[in-house]
């Protein structure tokens, strides 16, 4: 029933500890080598499928000068956010972070020329 499910189903991601599973849980010498064995291969291909949409986005998406800068900016913020626990005593130092964030991500869009990006960049560090 699970080879057959994961026959029938998109997998995202983790191939690598699924296939690892498999072979933990069912070994060599299970009786199930040939299925076993169409199941990996069609995890291999969701694999090599999903890493090829990843690099097509990558290579769509301009990650340079102002775009990539934000995408920064925006990690950190999230990276933050991620983190934060509540409550917690330095609540007033995270929204302040993030403010100055934001308000990096302005100058950063903002920017008419090469000299204000590069100051605007600063404020990254």
């Amino acid at each position: 029933v699970i080879l057959d499910l994961l026959e029938r189903t998109e997998i995202p991601r983790g191939h690598d500890e699924i296939i690892a599973t498999l072979d933990e849980q069912f070994g060599t010498d299970s009786g199930w080598g040939e299925e076993l064995a169409e199941v990996k291969l069609g995890l291999l291909a969701q694999k090599q499928a999903a890493e090829a949409a990843a690099t097509d986005l990558r290579q769509s998406f301009p990650y340079n000068g102002k775009e990539r800068a934000l995408m920064i900016v925006i990690e950190k913020i999230i990276r933050i956010v991620q983190n934060w626990r509540q409550p917690s005593p330095q609540a007033r130092d995270k929204v302040t972070e993030i403010f100055k964030l934001f308000e990096t991500a302005k100058k950063i869009s903002r920017a008419a020329d090469d000299r204000d990006f590069q100051i605007a960049l600063a404020d990254l560090k």
